[in-house]
This record gives C-alpha cells, sequence and structure tokens, in this order.
C-alpha cells in the first residue's frame, strides 16, 4: 500500500437485531486498519435497538446473549446520532471534529448513528449510508451484515491492500464461514436461463454427477485450495467492500430490492462498465446468516423470489423473461397441487410443513403470471428487459 492511508467508511445496517449487532461493532472496533469509521444504519426498530447501541457506546454494560456469552464493555465510544435528512448531506463535520479529542485510543473516528426512519430494506438503508460515505469523502465503503463479524483483525486491511493494488477492481468480498467453522457460500454466479432452468428442473441430479463438475453454480461455497484474489461474477453482500470511485460510475444499489439480489444487480452493472469483482480467500468474515432476521424461513423465500423476479425483469432480455415466467408457470403448478395433496393426506405433524410449501409456490405463481401479463401487455418493454452481456453458463 502507498504512504497515503485511504479511508474507509463501513456500513452496519441494523433492523430489530442489537445482540448481533454489538458482536458486529465488537469484532470491527478490534481490527487494525488505521483510518475507518463505522457507521450505524438503524431501520427504525421497534426493539430498543437504539437504546441498547448507545448504552453500549457510553460504556454500560449490555445485558447478556440468549446464549449466555459474557456482556459487552468498551470505553465510552463518542458518537453522533443523525437524522436521514442530516446524514445524507454530510452530516455535522464540525461536531465530529469535535468528538475527535475523546476518541478511545486506537479508535480514529466517532461512532455515527443514523436513523432512517423506517424500514428501508437492505438496499434502501445502505443507501443513505452511501450517501453519507460520499459527502464524508471515503476512498471506499465497506457494507458488513450486523449478523457478521470480522474474524480477523487483519481482515479489513487485507482487502483494502487488495484493492490499492487492483486499480480495476471496483469491488470485493471475503471468505464466509458459520459459527461453527464450517464454510459458507462466499460468492456467486450471475442468474442465467440456463441456471434458472436448471433449478426449476432439476433433471441433471439424475445424470452421473461428474457430468457437470465443470458447470458454474449459481452460489459457491469456496474451495479450500484456492489462496489467492479469485475474479467473480458477485461476492456476497454479506461482506462486500466497494470502491468510491465505482459507485460514482454505476450509482447506488437499486432500492427495487428489498431483501436479496441487490448486490447481484449492482455488479453486473459493475462488469458492463468494466469493474473487476473479487473473492479474497484470506479475508474471513464469519456469518451466522439470516442471524437477525425476524420472521419465517418462509418469508425469507419470499423476499427472495420476489428480489430474483425483479432481477430477472430488469437484466433478462424480452424472449428470456418469458421463458423464465412460463417455467415458474409450469413449476409452481406442479409443486402447488403437488404440497397441497400431500397436506390433504399426510399427517397432522407434517400439514403445516406441507401447506408452507404450498402457499411458498403459490407467491412464486402469482409472480410468474403478473410477468406474463405484463409482457402481453407491453407493460415490460425493451428498455427494461435488456440482454445480460457475457453472462455465462
Amino acid at each position: 500500500m502507498s504512504n497515503y492511508t485511504p479511508k474507509v467508511i463501513i456500513l452496519v445496517l441494523n433492523w430489530n437485531g442489537w445482540r448481533d449487532t454489538l458482536d458486529c461493532l465488537e469484532s470491527l472496533y478490534r481490527n487494525d486498519y488505521p483510518d475507518y469509521q463505522v457507521v450505524l444504519l438503524d431501520n427504525n426498530s421497534t426493539d430498543d435497538s437504539l437504546v441498547r447501541i448507545q448504552e453500549w457506546a457510553a460504556g454500560k454494560t449490555v445485558e447478556e446473549h440468549n446464549s449466555g456469552a459474557s456482556p459487552f464493555t468498551l470505553s465510552p465510544l463518542p458518537y453522533i446520532v443523525y437524522e436521514r435528512y442530516t446524514a445524507e448531506h454530510g452530516g455535522l463535520a464540525e461536531e465530529e471534529a469535535r468528538l475527535h479529542g475523546k476518541l478511545p485510543s486506537a479508535i480514529p473516528h466517532p461512532l455515527i448513528i443514523i436513523r432512517t426512519g423506517e424500514n428501508l430494506g437492505f438496499a434502501g438503508g445502505n443507501n443513505v449510508g452511501l450517501r453519507y460515505s460520499q459527502q464524508r469523502k471515503a476512498d471506499y465503503i465497506l457494507l458488513l451484515n450486523n449478523d457478521a463479524v470480522l474474524r480477523s483483525r487483519h481482515t479489513l486491511t487485507t482487502m483494502i491492500e487488495f484493492m490499492e493494488t487492483d486499480q480495476d477492481a471496483g469491488a470485493c468480498g471475503g471468505r464466509l464461514f458459520y459459527p461453527d467453522g464450517s464454510p459458507q457460500i462466499s460468492y456467486g454466479n450471475f442468474p442465467s436461463l440456463p441456471r434458472t432452468l436448471a433449478f426449476l428442473f432439476p433433471a441433471y441430479k439424475l445424470l452421473p454427477k461428474g457430468l457437470f463438475s465443470n458447470v458454474k453454480r449459481a452460489n459457491v461455497v469456496p474451495d479450500e485450495a484456492i489462496r489467492d484474489p479469485l475474479p467473480v461474477d458477485y461476492p456476497s453482500g454479506a461482506c462486500f467492500l466497494v470502491r468510491n470511485e465505482t459507485i460514482n460510475d454505476v450509482g447506488l444499489l437499486d432500492e427495487q430490492f428489498f431483501m436479496y439480489t441487490e448486490e447481484t444487480d449492482w455488479c453486473l452493472r459493475m462488469m458492463k462498465r468494466g469493474w473487476g469483482r473479487y473473492y479474497l480467500p484470506t479475508a474471513e468474515v464469519v456469518h451466522k446468516y439470516a442471524g437477525s432476521f425476524i420472521g419465517s424461513k418462509m418469508k425469507i423465500n419470499s423476499y427472495f423470489t420476489d428480489s430474483i423476479f425483479k432481477y430477472y425483469r430488469k437484466n433478462f432480455s424480452i424472449h428470456h423473461l418469458w421463458i423464465v415466467a412460463a417455467g415458474y408457470l409450469v413449476r409452481s403448478l406442479y409443486s402447488l397441487s403437488r404440497w397441497t395433496i400431500t397436506a390433504y393426506f399426510t399427517s397432522e405433524s407434517l400439514r403445516l410443513p406441507a401447506l408452507n410449501q404450498a402457499k411458498q409456490w403459490r407467491f412464486s405463481l402469482k409472480l410468474a403470471v403478473t410477468a406474463m401479463k405484463d409482457l402481453l401487455n407491453g407493460k415490460i418493454s425493451r428498455a427494461e428487459g435488456q440482454d445480460q452481456t457475457r453472462v455465462t453458463w
């Protein structure tokens, strides 16, 4: 790295998950990168998250985890709370400068807490932080899930050193692990027509496994043997470092994606503008994966399905979108019938899971029918459905 130390702003988005968020913040304040600032974005939590986080920053003991872990403790950490409008216009520079004199040693900047005012989702909430970061002239912005922690003090330094070395890299992500140490999906390949159809109609599972050993999968658990930076379609949004120059070029996250697929769309835009995206195996992160999400697995699946359909509508050609919608229509009708019949004839203990499956496929069917109606009525124009150049199987 050159003598110049790039400024990094770290965005942590919280919604009713203060326990995980405090774990995340503690890991950030143990990292060894010299010039970083943590920005905590709260999406209008209703569980006293802001109270708990401010107590923690004030150095007070916060109640124990549900898991029985030790209470959080920290020397008082100066912080400032912004409303959305003030934050998006750069905050209060003089007030932040005043707080610098009160900082504990080894902490370069005060904690910034931003109240977004409503639940804006992942893209909308982080965009508030991205606007603040750009106003504050950050060189890089790290988007880190609140249920993720840096596994090493050197993780952020590793990521910045790589980005400084490769000036064509627009974004990078780290290697993700579950809390038990097992590997987690860390990057993926862009949705494509073949991958979508393979998901809907997985006939390939009946064929010899070795036949598809070289096929790029949608979601990838990295090979442990890979130790060098690897070009990928998109790194996981759980730990996503992006260059500010790249954001200026491609724009912010698309807020039509409330939850899931937003980083995929972002990286597709980066690819079209010539920015590289990388997976860094030496930048290790522990990710609980939906550890703070208040809701059922079915609700999570609904968010994902809704977002992936928005991705298809935005980024697939009209021809491909017709095929995808028809594929979902056929698969949804089959699965809806199957699980409805199963629920009728199964035991009481298995009825609810079967009904949930039926409900999930009913939702997919609705999205497919809506897409086909919009295609017929011309509501999805050529300008909206674009070919995904260079997106391959």
